[in-house]
């Protein structure tokens, strides 16, 4: 593959830099290059020992929500959702962690050899002369055995890797910095406001549960697969000093109804259930080489209840099964006979499009990508009965629902007129 100034290097940049982060914390060099990594990451506290997972934990959290964020102007709906704080991710907050706030864009010497849709493949850091070599869920320094010279003497005057690494903290600190006064990050957050919970978890009497998206990353770097698993970790309650009604209102208050929202109704998405497997730039997989398909996926994962041992929520009592046909056959699924007069409106740039309602349930990401070149909404008949999916491929968390801006893509306000279009005749025909 011949690099070119045209090439996006922000995937693949980020795609390596998951492994030289978990290789780097396991060599035994004095804590060199731990030192690297605290240095580079602006880390409060150095790495648990020989210990990458954190680190990795933490540069991969937010990606989900910048995804949801965009918007083509400045937007505070994604953090005051999830931070409870009135502050602005910017224009198009994927895009401007790699182009703008971050040099991810930029060739940072790294060269992928081999097969990334198999995770095994060799990867070359610039000027660092250092090989490591993945496969799957492992990796380690590849001797090429030829003449090739390192041009830095130490791996921290590696102009490639410290570039590599300071772009990927800077990309997330849109995310992380996002109130611009953080002096050094805490890895153990996953999010500005998801550490805190986490502590309080421990100390607490309630579980308090995370986001699909946190939680997934969350289950990737531990070893396990479940989302919810790791926070049923609760204290012996003295039921007489507990008020339930207290409790749930500061959890409300604190964090919001969306953890609780999701586990509910079993909103899991694929993308965040199976990630790192050969078909995105995160690293390493979340299930072993055997799972391929999605019901090895389904036969692989292993899920708790939503944690509610108080019974605060109202969750259900049947069986917890995120991933089953229980919902699709209550429902009724996709199957759309006995519907009418419903635009499913997707904006594929929202990870949420993932589990969008398209026509033959194929997701127009994959089928077409001619659609982000022309910047057009499209539209999909499902059934005779006005049930139609609109594609909005610029559109990002509902972005046709927000107010219009003059900076709005062609593809969103053509969505929209679809829209009104749609539920005048509606009404007309009432």
């Amino acid at each position: 593959m011949a690099y070119s100034e045209k090439i996006n290097y922000c995937s693949d940049n980020l795609l390596a830099a998951w492994p030289l982060i978990a290789w780097l914390a396991q060599q035994d060099d004095d804590g060199q290059n731990v030192n690297l990594l605290q240095k580079s990451f602006s880390m409060c506290d150095p790495l648990p020992d020989k210990n990458g997972h954190p680190l990795l934990h933490w540069a991969q959290g937010i990606w989900f929500d910048l995804a949801e964020g965009s918007f083509p102007y400045p937007s505070s709906y994604i953090p005051f959702a999830l931070l409870h704080k009135k502050v602005d991710l910017p224009p198009w907050p994927t895009q401007d962690a790699c182009w703008k706030s971050s040099e991810l864009h930029k060739d940072w010497g790294v060269r992928f050899h081999g097969n990334k849709e198999d995770v095994r493949y060799t990867i070359d850091y610039g000027d660092s002369g250092i090989s490591l070599g993945v496969d799957w869920d492992s990796v380690k320094l590849v001797d090429k055995n030829d003449t090739r010279s390192s041009k830095a003497s130490t791996i921290e005057d590696s102009t490639d890797v410290v570039g590599l690494l300071t772009s990927v903290r800077d990309a997330v600190s849109i995310w992380y910095n996002i109130t611009k006064d953080v002096p050094c990050y805490n890895i153990s957050q996953s999010a500005p406001n998801v550490g805190r919970m986490a502590n309080r978890r421990r100390k607490t009497k309630l579980p308090f549960p995370l986001s699909p998206s946190s939680l997934s990353s969350l289950s990737m770097v531990d070893g396990s697969n479940s989302f919810y698993g790791a926070l049923i970790q609760t204290e012996v309650i003295d039921y007489s000093r507990f008020d339930p009604a207290k409790e749930c209102r500061e959890a409300m208050i604190e964090q919001g109804s969306w953890g609780m929202l999701c586990c509910n109704d079993e909103m899991n998405l694929v993308i965040t259930e199976a990630r790192g497997m050969g078909n995105d730039f995160f690293w390493p997989p979340s299930h072993p080489k055997s799972v391929r398909t999605y019901q090895d996926m389904i036969s692989n994962a292993t899920f708790e209840p939503c944690p509610d041992p108080y019974g605060i929520y109202g969750y259900s009592k049947e069986p917890y099964e995120p991933l089953s046909k229980r919902l699709d056959a209550y429902y009724g699924g996709i199957s759309m006979k006995g519907h009418s007069n419903i635009v499913f409106s997707n904006g594929l740039l929202d990870p949420w499009s993932a589990g969008g309602v398209y026509k033959d349930n194929i997701n127009p990401t994959v089928s077409q990508e001619s659609a982000f070149e022309e910047d057009k909404a499209t539209i999909q008949n499902i059934t005779e009965n006005d049930v139609i999916a609109l594609i909005i491929p610029f559109g990002g968390h509902h972005t046709d629902l927000m107010y219009s801006s003059d900076s709005d893509p062609r593809c969103v306000t053509e969505g929209r007129n679809v829209e009104e279009a749609f539920i005048a005749r509606w009404i007309r025909e009432w």
